[in-house]
C-alpha cells in the first residue's frame, strides 16, 4: 500500500478549516489545519507535506509572508503551495504572489 500524501490547510476561519478538511480527507490523503502563519510554520517544521493551502488573509502574517518562509527554508522550499483569498485579489496581489512563490 502507498504511502498517504499529506496537505497542510491554512485558513483563519474554522468553516473553511473544516470544509477542507472533509472535502480532502479519504484514504489517499491526511489533512492537517493551521489557523494563522505562525501555526503553520510550527507545524511545517515537525511534519513532512506534500501540499499546502495557504489563505493569503491571516490574522498574525498575511499568507504572502509564510510563503516566503516555507519557500526560504532548504527543508520546506519544494512543497508546492496553492494560495487563496477570500476577497478578490489586485493585480499587485498576482504579482506579489508569483514572485513569493
Amino acid at each position: 500500500m502507498a504511502e498517504k500524501s499529506t496537505i497542510l490547510v491554512v485558513d483563519d476561519i474554522a468553516s473553511i478549516r473544516e470544509f477542507c478538511q472533509l472535502a480532502l480527507t479519504s484514504t489517499e490523503w491526511d489533512v492537517v489545519t493551521a489557523s494563522d502563519g505562525r501555526e503553520a510554520l510550527t507545524i511545517i517544521d515537525a511534519i513532512r507535506f506534500d501540499l499546502v493551502l495557504l489563505d493569503l488573509g491571516l490574522p498574525d502574517m498575511n499568507g504572502l509572508e509564510v510563503c516566503k518562509q516555507i519557500k526560504a527554508k532548504e527543508s520546506t522550499n519544494q512543497i508546492p503551495i496553492i494560495a487563496f483569498t477570500g476577497r478578490f485579489p489586485t493585480s499587485e496581489d498576482k504579482v506579489t504572489a508569483s514572485t513569493a512563490a
